[in-house]
């Protein structure tokens, strides 16, 4: 059965204390300073608000900046670094954001910074070595950086077809602006845009009329579906999507389905361009599947999320990055999400992490357990009742398997600790025993369902159960039961490696 550890309750499994230091540093979550921008992601950030916003905006968010860099000073003036130890710390706390940061030029800033407090600790413990250690990693994260990043608006620029993608293909550019020649292919792809752009609104004297004409009526045709189905044709080719979409509606004529799903998708183009992601989302919702929707729905709910994160909002960025699951960069991101999002929840509250719902149990300073909200019903306790035990039961090794792979990716797996559940058997995910299930009965809530124990007596083949009124089933039931199911429980670290 778990030990117990003097911090938690004394019936949980008592999770593992691994030494703090410069190659286990925690990383992620609530882990040092503010993110620090790069250059580039200034000269990003001016390109798109020059492009999208009003100088009264621009002149707001330069105000902000300001506000923001004062207020960084005065915090920084309240924790001025003195000793050698206080330097050797806050390095440590650099490598923990190094390690969650996601753009490579912050995370070869968090290095970089790093570096310089080691330098200035002196000859603490193995300062002189870190100093110059994670100054050549700032240097290295750099330029693999910009090579890959490179490489990959390469890539786009070389399948690009529609708007959308020569869109996505200038930002990628310009998130690396000044190296190389990334700044011309930029405006390479800025000025394909426009070309598309006017080449699908061939707005002439002739095609305006008859848009003002269907638009409010000064003609009396016959409002047959073939005349509605010429008139929204042409409304399109005019770029008045809008109208088109009243013209058709209700229309069963040739393939007006299709011309449907093609002006919604034109509307949500226009949408992700303009960055309303959400509004984007709902159009290509309505697509079924038309040209390349099903991607760009990915793309959408993944933007939604990042915005969501930097807002805080991380509840609806778990959301949306379940369902931008294999869209790239979602998962750096869902990880930040999830462990930002534990640091502000109690036990009891629910969140996402990995594909599934989970209610916190207990949270201490550096470790959580969660259960799952949700029943594992994919497999028996133990396909057979002799002498069965927890450490060589199908459920255990189902859960740390199968389940585990089915359900998260490899850095929320890295985040579950190793528990030990019985003598000398260590798992990262298991089920509760009936001790833990006591401590934390009234912080779960009642479930209406039949879900087992991980206790077991080996003489008779019974595993205790949750019954569905949520009562403790001490005398157990045949392990090889299917009416019985399991749910997960595992321990984060907050402080991850």
């Amino acid at each position: 059965m778990a030990e117990t550890n003097s911090t938690q309750k004394a019936a949980a499994p008592a999770p593992p204390k691994n030494p703090p230091g410069p190659e286990g540093a925690s990383s992620c979550g609530r882990c040092g300073p503010p993110k620090p921008k790069s250059r580039e992601d200034i000269v990003f950030a001016k390109r798109i608000a020059s492009r999208y916003l009003n100088l009264n905006a621009i002149e707001q968010i330069a105000a902000k900046k300001r506000e923001a860099a004062r207020k960084k000073a005065e915090a920084a003036a309240k924790h001025k670094l003195e000793t050698p130890e206080d330097h050797y710390d806050q390095g440590v706390k650099y490598l923990a954001g190094a390690r969650c940061a996601v753009p490579f030029q912050e995370q070869a800033a968090y290095y970089q910074k790093a570096a310089e407090m080691f330098a200035q600790a002196g000859d603490l413990n193995d300062a002189p070595q870190l100093a110059e250690l994670y100054a050549a990693q700032a240097k290295t994260t750099l330029e693999e950086g910009y090579r890959s990043a490179y490489q990959a608006a390469q890539d786009k620029k070389k399948h690009a077809v529609t708007e959308n993608d020569w869109f996505t293909t200038a930002r990628a550019f310009e998130r690396i602006s000044g190296y190389q020649d990334a700044d011309q292919m930029a405006q390479e792809c800025e000025n394909r845009l426009k070309r598309i752009h006017a080449a699908r609104r061939p707005l002439t004297i002739a095609a305006v009329v008859l848009a003002v004409l269907v638009i409010f009526g000064a003609v009396r045709l016959v409002q047959t579906d073939a005349f509605r189905y010429r008139a929204a044709k042409a409304l399109v080719n005019l770029g008045l999507e809008s109208t088109a979409t009243q013209l058709l509606s209700g229309v069963e004529y040739k393939d007006s389905d299709e011309l449907m799903n093609q002006i919604r998708y034109e509307q949500g183009l226009e949408k992700m361009e303009a960055g309303s992601y959400s509004s984007a989302l709902n159009h290509f919702k309505k697509c079924d599947g038309y040209a390349d929707s099903e991607t760009l729905i990915l793309e959408c709910h993944y933007y939604i999320a990042e915005a969501a994160v930097e807002s805080e909002n991380y509840e609806s960025a778990l959301e949306h990055l379940l369902e931008a699951w294999d869209w790239e960069g979602s998962e750096e991101l869902r990880y930040q999400a999830e462990v930002a999002y534990l640091a502000q929840l109690e036990p009891g509250d629910r969140m996402t992490y990995g594909k599934d719902e989970f209610i916190l149990l207990d949270k201490t300073g550096e470790h959580a357990l969660l259960l799952s909200a949700k029943l594992y019903g994919n497999v028996l306790y133990n396909a057979s009742t002799e002498d069965v035990s927890w450490a060589d039961s199908d459920m255990r090794a189902a859960l740390n398997s199968t389940y585990t792979e089915d359900r998260f990716s490899q850095a929320e797996i890295d985040l579950m600790e190793e528990t030990e559940t019985e003598d000398g058997v260590m798992d990262q995910i298991f089920l509760l025993s009936a001790e833990e299930y006591l401590a934390y009965q009234e912080v779960m809530g009642s479930k209406d369902a039949l879900w087992w124990l991980r206790d077991v007596d080996e003489a008779t083949g019974c595993a205790v159960f949750v019954s569905s009124n949520g009562d403790l089933m001490d005398a157990g039931y045949p392990v090889d039961s299917e009416s019985i199911q399991g749910r997960a429980a595992f321990w984060l670290s907050l402080t991850a490696d």
